[in-house]
């Protein structure tokens, strides 16, 4: 009997002290949330406070298709707007495609739309409907056009990857070939800067 107490005084400390640290760590998951989220509001405040000093436009950075002879690439296109430059209004000029009189190709569908983009914790997820679910491409241009939404969006001040849904669902591919399931991140090796 005197062998058992033993035993049983350090479980039961060994169970406090590991309840104790459990608590703490998930308190700290939640307190580092919180303060991402804050940091997050702080830079789009920050980015329109510097636009309203500067008296200038926003820009946002494009990504299009270019042909070269023998393969694809994505390009940048810095697009002046009206207005506040966030995740909705990159992915609307996305879709409206490249310039006028411009040799670029677009990457989504015209008839494509945004349905929902909001940003959260550095993630940028946006919801796209209309002609993107029909897209009917290979899989170099679904990669180029799976990156250039990736690319632009993560071009913003508040975003480090991009989350890409359709209808308001997941899906594992956008035309059957490249997996857009998870998180996706920059993707700087489809990029060739103008010349």
């Amino acid at each position: 009997m005197i062998l058992r107490r033993d035993i049983t005084i350090p479980i039961i400390l060994l169970i406090l002290v590991a309840a104790a640290w459990y608590f703490n760590v998930v308190g700290l998951r939640q307190d580092l949330q919180r303060r991402n989220a804050e940091v997050s509001m702080l830079r789009a405040e920050l980015e329109r406070l510097r636009k309203e000093e500067s008296g200038a436009r926003p820009r946002i950075a494009l990504y299009f298709i270019k042909q070269e002879p023998d393969d694809f690439v994505l390009v940048p296109e810095v697009r002046e707007i009206d207005g506040v430059a966030d995740a909705r209004r990159a992915m609307e000029e996305l879709i409206k495609g490249p310039g006028a009189g411009s040799s670029l190709l677009p990457v989504l569908p015209p008839n494509t739309n945004v349905r929902d983009a909001r940003v959260q914790d550095f993630v940028a997820t946006v919801d796209l409907g209309g002609e993107v679910r029909t897209m009917n491409v290979g899989s170099r241009l679904e990669l180029l056009a799976v990156s250039a939404i990736v690319n632009t969006l993560t071009k913003l001040p508040d975003v480090e990857a991009v989350r890409i849904l359709v209808e308001g669902a997941p899906q594992e591919t956008l035309a059957g070939h490249v997996d857009i399931s998870g998180v996706l991140r920059r993707n700087d090796a489809a990029v060739k800067l103008q010349e």
